[in-house]
């Protein structure tokens, strides 16, 4: 049975919707009027967009939403064949980032780095679970981050860290001692744990709870190593 994706659906107004045997994720533009936000400021309308850029979202729905920036950053892979409409892949959050020494990890590079992760094939078994990015500063004071999964295993998170560095910031910090390395915590039955804490500390309700690769709040992270009840002398692996 071949599962499909079901494109970028905002509570506000559907945006995406996958199409042909690819999978390709065309915008809805008899829906939805859409306009992009470029890296260095600029308003592009669809047709402007470049291939392999991203951009963040502002649309106009015909509830009489206007002009609405809901924070999601879509990347244009191609061009929908035969089209000049570029295909939308959601990559993350915009001014979602992660810093507690000056590594600036964004949401949007972690999540590349899952992807192309997930892509090797050695990695398979991995990412049937769930794996996400946690920071977190030990009883020495020294900050780090975990990476939470329930199938990783040592070789996978130093090539996981491999990836990490290739952002200056996050390199950065590594060398200047600011940052410890990335230490891998196994956790039994992580989904679900997952959506216990969700569930009870946010009032969420299942179809409300989205994946996640990196974990930008630091208190949230002090709560949700809390609520996993890890002991984390004895359940890291070097």
């Amino acid at each position: 049975v071949k599962l499909q994706g079901k494109g970028l659906l905002a509570t506000e107004a559907p945006l995406t919707l996958p199409l042909g045997r690819d999978g390709l994720c065309f915008p809805l533009l008899e829906e939805v009027f859409f306009e992009f936000i470029s890296a260095n400021g600029e308003i592009k309308l669809i047709h402007e967009l470049e291939v392999g850029n991203t951009y963040e979202l502002v649309f106009s729905q015909k509830g009489g939403l206007f002009r609405y920036k809901n924070g999601d950053l879509v990347k244009v892979i191609q061009k929908f064949p035969n089209t000049k409409v570029p295909c939308l892949e959601f990559i993350g959050r915009a001014e979602k980032v992660s810093d507690m020494v000056g590594e600036k990890l964004s949401e949007e590079f972690v999540n590349s780095v899952f992807k192309k992760l997930s892509c090797d094939p050695k990695w398979d078994g991995i990412f049937y679970s769930y794996c996400f990015l946690l920071p977190y500063v030990d009883e020495k004071l020294e900050s780090k981050y975990l990476l939470i999964s329930e199938l990783a295993d040592g070789a996978f998170c130093n090539e996981l860290e491999e990836e990490l560095c290739k952002s200056f910031h996050y390199r950065r910090a590594r060398a200047l001692g600011q940052l410890s390395a990335l230490e891998l915590v196994k956790v039994d039955q992580l989904v679900s744990k997952i959506q216990n804490f969700f569930f009870k500390q946010k009032d969420m309700k299942i179809g409300d709870l989205k994946d996640f690769r990196l974990v930008t709040d630091p208190s949230l992270s002090k709560t949700f190593i809390h609520a996993l009840e890890l002991e984390l002398s004895e359940s890291i692996v070097h």
